[in-house]
């Protein structure tokens, strides 16, 4: 994990939790290293599992190296596919960017997605209300950088400690997801399943 008082955290934090979304509101700012609920934090320590998640899915499933993808909404499940196997994978829906509109909406005020693929975003809220944080808590967000999006997505991934991110390309808004298990199905049906952990 990057050290917290390194110079490019310092430059970091500068830089990305100085910004603002809508009106004169900040985003997040740096409380002391010591703070659990401090969000500046929060965003290291997610970038450090997606990485190491990302690295582990690749590792044992080649998801990077996919052919193509498929998104079922209505069954909640991802699929990649390739030449001899697929592999799919539930999901939960954090949110999603536009970067026409250069807005974000979290998925639990997303009340066109059905209620089971918003269980983790509530969970983001919630912690959001207990913690005081207003980005976790409105649920559209204007005058929002894609990057703060990411940035977003990253945090809700850290909190609901998922195993999985997924931003799944679109013509339209840019859905951050998080997927659980993954299930291989081999070209004569076998079935294995891939459980990644992370410290």
């Amino acid at each position: 994990m990057s050290d917290p008082d390194s110079g490019d955290v310092r430059a970091l934090n500068a830089v990305r939790f100085g910004g603002h979304y809508g009106a004169g509101r900040t985003l997040f700012r740096r409380k002391s290293r010591e703070d659990s609920t401090d969000l500046a934090m929060i965003l290291l320590q997610g970038r450090d599992m997606i990485a190491q998640t990302a690295q582990a899915h690749d590792a044992q499933c080649g998801i990077g190296s996919a052919g193509r993808f498929e998104y079922d909404g209505d069954a909640g499940v991802l699929t990649w596919i390739f030449a001899d196997h697929v592999a799919r994978a539930p999901v939960q829906i954090f949110g999603s960017y536009s970067e026409t509109q250069r807005s974000w909406l979290w998925a639990w005020a997303n009340e066109g997605l059905p209620a089971s693929l918003r269980v983790a975003s509530k969970t983001v809220r919630a912690w959001g209300v207990a913690h005081q944080q207003p980005v976790l808590t409105t649920g559209a967000l204007d005058d929002f950088s894609a990057e703060q999006s990411v940035d977003l997505a990253t945090i809700a991934f850290r909190l609901t400690e998922a195993t999985g991110f997924y931003r799944a390309p679109s013509n339209g808004p840019v859905v951050f997801m998080s997927f659980g298990t993954v299930t291989i199905i081999g070209s004569d049906g076998t079935e294995s399943s891939v459980n990644i952990s992370v410290s």
